[in-house]
């Protein structure tokens, strides 16, 4: 949704000779119609967006069409944020710290059909045993995974609607469903579930 890193981007893929942009979007919504009208061979999305989250538009994308190709973008190596990508189905997951040179290699094999994990985050997720965390939180929305995620971290209600640029009554409604489905009572018991899951360390 950042106008420089979009802009960076382009610059690197198009450079190649290989690629060509084909659509640029400044949200969520607006990147799932632009996917819907231009059906391009690799949409590349960010996690955190304005409005409709990354992983919201990754699992409409996905139902629209489930042979899409969907390369998932963070500044953030949060695992339980990668594991949930893969599991909804992304071809690959890259920070934006990645150096250009993986960065060519990750959308040639995303090109391929080849899925991509730098194998940094793969050791990460391996040693973390945290491949599966997908099974207990599947009743979960993309939306209602990432409050879930920033309630375990310790984070108001008020930082997290700050963060997620929504209201903070929002927030509450997810919060209230996070705890209905996942049949906990208090946010301590949501802390130690995702501790036990290994989604966040103690």
């Amino acid at each position: 949704d950042h106008c420089i890193v979009r802009a960076g981007f382009k610059q690197l893929l198009e450079g190649t000779g290989k690629y060509q942009i084909v659509a640029e979007a400044k949200d969520g919504q607006e990147g799932y119609s632009l996917f819907l009208k231009h059906k391009p061979d690799i949409t590349v999305l960010d996690i955190a967006m304005e409005g409709v989250s990354g992983l919201d538009v990754l699992e409409r994308i996905l139902k629209k069409d489930t042979a899409a190709k969907v390369v998932m973008l963070s500044m953030f190596e949060d695992y339980a944020f990668v594991t949930r990508a893969i599991h909804l189905g992304a071809y690959a997951y890259i920070s934006k710290s990645i150096e250009p040179e993986k960065l060519f290699f990750a959308m040639a094999e995303v090109a391929s059909g080849k899925r991509w994990i730098d194998s940094n985050i793969a050791m990460e997720m391996a040693l973390n045993k945290i491949s599966g965390e997908g099974k207990f939180t599947d009743v979960l929305t993309p939306r209602e995974f990432e409050v879930f995620c920033s309630l375990a971290k310790g984070k108001s209600v008020a930082e997290i609607a700050k963060a997620m640029i929504i209201s903070e009554k929002t927030v509450g409604t997810h919060r209230t469903r996070v705890m209905d489905k996942l049949r906990i009572n208090n946010l301590a018991e949501l802390t130690r579930l995702a501790i036990r899951h290994q989604i966040i360390t103690p």
